[in-house]
């Protein structure tokens, strides 16, 4: 099968994967001989947290079509599939795998990954034969998880909107934390659950200290804002408040840069 036709299948993953901004895993599988694509499916992970696109099209693939032979189907998927999601591929018994967005691009961008490449899934699979092609349309496979990893709830022009007018070397340290935050965000559905996360990893978890609860505390309620411009903050006590680095600039001078070590 020619690249042409791969980015052909990549571009209806895209597509599928565009409608659910928040967590852009489409994906479809194709019949290579016939060219015809037989199931499509997205990330529901929100309703199950094993439901990814792969999984859910292998799901739809068994319903249209009981008997398949997956020696001659092909996976395509804009992300690159998790070792669970390589594993049900291998289980299928689908000959080809294609993907847009590496597993080392997501992690390096916040996504939280399992750190098994689908190659070495497959390589430590004996008696099971899959082909992986990876970096098709691979550009535009990225730019959905930059989007998504700002999230509905913190858009890249929001960001940039919220940064306005501070210094350089401030910029460079609160748009990751802002980011960071957005993709917190997306773990829990309200405000008082994702407060309840925090304390949670804080408390029980010992997962992040003390001084990293008071700062993703503050910026998920007061600075982390939805499409509609509005804070955690905002919707709970359902008024407006002041911007917070804003004012913090204005009434807190920034520390200095730390002294080099001279040598004695």
């Amino acid at each position: 099968m020619s690249e042409f036709q791969h980015e052909r299948f990549i571009q209806r993953a895209i597509e599928l994967a565009a409608n659910f901004p928040e967590f852009p895993f489409g994906a479809v599988i194709a019949d290579r001989e016939s060219g015809e694509i037989i199931a499509e499916g997205r990330n529901k992970s929100s309703v199950n947290p094993t439901w990814h696109g792969e999984i859910d099209t292998i799901n739809r693939l068994a319903e249209l079509r009981p008997k398949f032979d997956g020696s001659r189907l092909s996976l395509y998927s804009t992300a690159e599939p998790c070792p669970m999601c390589q594993s049900a591929i291998l289980w299928s018994g689908i000959g080809m795998v294609v993907y847009g967005t590496s597993i080392r691009f997501l992690q390096s961008h916040g996504w939280r990954q399992i750190d098994i490449l689908a190659e070495k899934v497959v390589q430590r699979s004996l008696n099971w034969r899959c082909k992986i092609v990876g970096g098709i349309l691979e550009k535009e496979c990225n730019a959905l998880f930059l989007d998504a990893y700002c999230g509905p709830c913190c858009s890249v022009e929001l960001l940039s909107r919220d940064c306005k007018g501070l210094a350089e070397s401030t910029r460079s340290w609160s748009l990751p934390c802002f980011g960071c935050t957005a993709l917190f965000q997306r773990s829990s559905s309200c405000v008082e659950g994702r407060n309840g996360q925090l304390s949670l990893r804080h408390h029980g978890l010992r997962e992040i200290s003390p001084r990293k609860l008071r700062v993703l505390g503050v910026l998920h309620n007061f600075v982390i804002k939805r499409s509609d411009g509005r804070t955690a903050a905002n919707r709970f006590f359902g008024q407006k408040h002041r911007e917070l680095f804003p004012w913090l600039l204005e009434h807190m001078q920034l520390p200095p840069r730390p002294r080099r070590k001279t040598k004695s």
